[in-house]
């Protein structure tokens, strides 16, 4: 293992792998959390097993380093924003912990997109 010759690729210290872990992780809870939402919100609930879903097939992209694994996580992540702008709309407030998510999501984009070379 070499850290730091084409650290993206070659290394299980990749931040593109473990944030790709992540991903898989998110998406895994999603899916058991959106359960609760197509009971309350039908609207809610299929947008939240669609992220959830697309969180999980996006993450084996990402860790392979495929483009469709990072064109798919960009739908996925501008597609994640409806549910807190939805959210705040019909409630006037929002919660702290889905800022936080979607912020974190929006930073890996960013990221993602500054490597997007490295990705064949």
């Amino acid at each position: 293992m070499e850290i730091g010759t084409n650290l993206e690729k070659s290394s299980f210290l990749s931040p593109v792998k473990n944030i790709s872990i992540l991903l898989l992780i998110g998406g895994i809870g999603s899916l058991i959390m959106a359960l609760p939402y197509l009971i309350i919100s039908t609207f809610l609930g299929m947008l939240q097993l669609i992220i959830a879903v697309g969180l999980i097939t996006t993450s084996f992209g990402l860790r392979k380093m495929k483009k469709w694994g990072l064109y798919g996580y960009t739908a996925i992540a501008i597609f994640a924003l409806f549910g807190p702008i939805y959210y705040f709309l019909t409630s006037h407030g929002t919660d702290t912990i889905q800022l936080v998510s979607v912020a974190v999501e929006i930073l890996f984009l960013v990221y993602f997109w500054r490597i997007s070379k490295k990705f064949n």
